[in-house]
């Protein structure tokens, strides 16, 4: 008599493929929710990064007694002046010498004052190169 124990080469086969097709229906879902997870807490932190910069700018205004801006995308506010430089947003002191890092993860800074009104615009861009812009208009005092 033949002893039977043991699998064939197809029944391992076909075991193996029914497997992997298990395996990718399960992880599939799992796969694209983590992916999506993702993403939107990386859109959510760049979103958190501009209003965070956008809070502290519009605060250092209220808060200034000599505003100035210097170019779109300097604005100066007493001895300081806040700038954006690779993608870092810095508070820079002119008698001191020295410069500070804020917030980081910003691109774009704008700043445009027109008499009494003062148009902020903050940039900032996803790992997706999606740009998110948060702008603010503040009136001097």
């Amino acid at each position: 008599m033949k002893d039977n124990r043991g699998f064939t080469l197809i029944e391992l086969l076909t075991a193996l493929g029914l497997v992997g097709l298990v395996l990718s229906i399960i992880l599939s879902p799992i796969i694209f929710f983590y992916n999506s997870f993702h993403n939107q807490n990386q859109k959510a932190s760049s979103i958190s990064n501009a209003g965070r910069a956008m809070d502290y700018i519009t605060r250092e205004i209220r808060k200034a007694s000599e505003i100035e801006v210097l170019s779109d995308s300097a604005l100066k506010l007493g001895s300081f002046i806040y700038e954006v430089d690779d993608g870092v947003l810095y508070k820079k002191d002119q008698d001191k010498g020295g410069k500070k890092a804020i917030v980081e993860g910003i691109n774009e800074l704008i700043v445009v004052k027109n008499g009494k009104r003062i148009d902020i615009e903050i940039a900032v861009i996803s790992s997706k190169e999606e740009v998110y812009r948060l702008s603010s208009t503040i009136y001097e005092r």
